[in-house]
């Protein structure tokens, strides 16, 4: 099975290819991984041309396609479910989403405590899941940093210190250590957590795949919140609601 697998949900861009045996050993790999949000846009493709190129494979011999569902950048979900179904169109033979979280925590499943995913969410909260050995113990968080804590804190159980990992783990526990003093170096901060992980999307995916999981080809990216684009609509929208009520209602 060829698994061609595109993380572009936080500034790190990673792609991989994985191609395993009947028996699920990877027989081949190749990755690519580049850190600069901005140019997701225009990086994306070369990046999975050079690892096509490398493998030595064409896009309709990739079995599967799978993509970082989110949460995270909202353009960078956006361009990698967009290029994902591209895929499809260019003759791969599926695509899966898969939370990049949940990748996180699985790259770090024999961890003995806690192991929590973060990237910035912008207006000083963060998107987060707390894992224990890879499995999920809650729903995927939109917190700000202090609520964020007292979750944490609430299910730390075990004698291992709680995991930081993610492409903004680092910023999180300085933002710690600036807001709590004393609180930062309560956590480990994961030392690989800056590493691209299509790899292990790859694995998953392939694993969910396998399993019968399967995402509808219209499906779109989980972002836990509107844009800023959809707030304004919402927020017109409720303003021309209200100027019509008033028109009915002769309040002009």
């Amino acid at each position: 099975m060829r698994v061609l697998a595109l993380d572009s949900s936080a500034s790190r861009l990673s792609v991989a290819i994985l191609q395993f045996s009947d028996t699920g050993v990877v027989t081949a790999d190749s990755a690519v991984s580049l850190n600069d949000e901005i140019r997701h846009a225009e990086q994306l493709l070369p990046a999975i041309e050079y690892v096509l190129t490398k493998s030595g494979l064409r896009v309709p011999e990739i079995d599967l396609v799978v993509v970082a569902a989110g949460p995270g950048s909202f353009t960078g979900l956006r361009i990698g479910f967009s290029t994902a179904k591209g895929l499809l169109a260019a003759g791969a033979s599926d695509y899966l989403a898969v939370p990049a979280a949940d990748c996180y925590a699985t790259g770090l499943s024999v961890y003995p405590g806690l192991v929590v995913p973060v990237l910035d969410a912008r207006k000083r909260r963060w998107y987060g899941a707390l894992y224990h050995t890879a499995q999920r113990l809650s729903t995927y968080l939109d917190l700000a940093a202090e609520d964020l804590v007292r979750l944490i804190e609430t299910q730390h159980q075990h004698v291992a210190p709680p995991l930081i990992t993610g492409p903004d783990a680092a910023v999180f526990l300085e933002q710690l250590r600036s807001n709590r003093e004393g609180a930062a170096p309560e956590y480990r901060l994961d030392p690989r957590h800056l590493e691209g992980i299509a790899p292990i999307l790859a694995k998953e995916g392939r694993r969910r795949y396998l399993e019968g999981e399967r995402t509808p080809e219209d499906a779109g990216p989980d972002y836990l919140r509107m844009s800023e684009a959809e707030i304004g609509i919402r927020q017109r929208g409720h303003s021309n609601e209200a100027d019509t009520t008033t028109r009915a209602l002769g309040l002009e």
